[in-house]
């Protein structure tokens, strides 16, 4: 099972339904937090919400997972006073691999409000890869929906940074660099208690520990490898070789679209424009089947099933088989996340024996 979700190589837009799109300032609020007993609940929900919120107490296991340091900074960095924000900074990285992933969205976050662009990309970048390697270890496929939440709310604007993408490779570089250097201090099972197990279970569903070094390593060779494809092919866009994409070099990517008949279109729970965003925008089914597949001239949906409907708070789940004039079939599972302003996030991951270039 390889899973590669959001990871980019097409991140540069965010993963919400094209004309469902939210402002960043109108984030949307999930009621039933998936953040269970309020852990990181504040870093979810819009500080100007005033509305209920649905808090589910953790049994079992779920109970005993740590997390107590991370929140206490994430109140610091999510408060008023800009003292308390930098102390909180500082404090962090006096001894970052204390905190779970979830601080270094937010400390990212503070680090491009105060022009610290470069920083931000970094900690945005290590965030989300400390992140997915987390949710590798689980067996619950729905807590990569944490690493879209936080990615929307705080990793927006500083992921357009990254069109500068020689900047990008440096900071990528870095990045893997840190993590392979760096233990970690957190228990990472943090991500757990953002899945739906979290609700119905009592016992957490993880690999065991002596796996969870090869996952970290499995989880950095899938981002370095995503984003060097999307490096080159950033390079070969760049008309004036300036490494920085223009909007008109972003577009001059090639891309060769998904082939779905109108029979297969039918199986699909989605409305016409949530389908086509989960075909072709960032994170999305071709952006996944492309960075497995990167030398296929051909991709065609054969089958949608739908595993979960999709009603209220309650998220849905497709399950997308794609086969490629390279040979094959790879299933796509697409979990769909309702949002209460009417958007729709979705997260992709696959299953299927990558082929990467030579």
């Amino acid at each position: 099972m390889r899973s590669l979700l959001l990871m980019i190589p097409w991140f540069l837009l965010p993963v919400v339904g094209r004309g469902q799109q939210l402002p960043i300032d109108n984030a949307p609020v999930i009621r039933e937090s998936k953040f269970i007993r309020g852990d990181f609940t504040q870093v979810i929900i819009p500080k100007d919400y005033k509305g209920p919120i649905k808090i589910v107490e953790p049994r079992g296991d779920f109970a005993k997972i740590d997390v107590v340091t991370t929140n206490e900074l994430l109140v610091k960095l999510l408060a008023d006073d800009p003292e308390v924000r930098a102390e909180a900074l500082e404090q962090f990285k006096r001894d970052a691999d204390l905190f779970a992933p979830t601080a270094y969205f937010l400390v990212a976050s503070n680090m491009f409000e105060l022009g610290d662009k470069e920083g931000a990309m970094f900690w945005l970048l290590l965030g989300k890869l400390r992140a997915l390697s987390d949710a590798m270890k689980s067996d619950d496929e729905t807590t990569f929906q944490a690493i879209l939440v936080l990615g929307h709310l705080y990793g927006m604007r500083i992921e357009e940074e990254f069109v500068n993408y020689r900047k990008a490779e440096t900071i990528l570089k870095k990045v893997l660099a840190w993590d392979e250097s760096h233990v970690r201090k957190y228990d990472p099972r943090w991500i757990a208690l953002h899945g739906m197990e979290a609700f119905k279970k009592f016992r957490i569903s993880f690999k065991p520990k002596e796996n969870w070094s090869n996952i970290d390593t499995q989880a950095r060779n899938d981002l370095k490898e995503g984003l060097d494809f999307f490096f080159r092919a950033a390079e070969k866009a760049d008309a004036d070789g300036d490494g920085v994409l223009s909007k008109a070099e972003q577009l001059a990517m090639e891309r060769i679209p998904l082939e779905v008949s109108p029979e297969v279109r039918r199986k699909s729970m989605c409305s016409d424009s949530l389908f086509n965003d989960i075909c072709n925008m960032p994170g999305g089914v071709l952006t996944m089947d492309e960075v497995n597949f990167p030398g296929a001239k051909r991709r065609k949906v054969i089958d949608v099933e739908v595993v979960v409907p999709i009603g209220g708070t309650r998220n849905g789940v497709e399950r997308w088989t794609v086969e490629r004039d390279s040979g094959g079939t790879c299933f796509y599972t697409v979990i769909l996340v309702p949002g209460d302003s009417g958007g729709t996030f979705f997260v992709t991951s696959s299953e299927c024996e990558a082929l990467r270039p030579k």
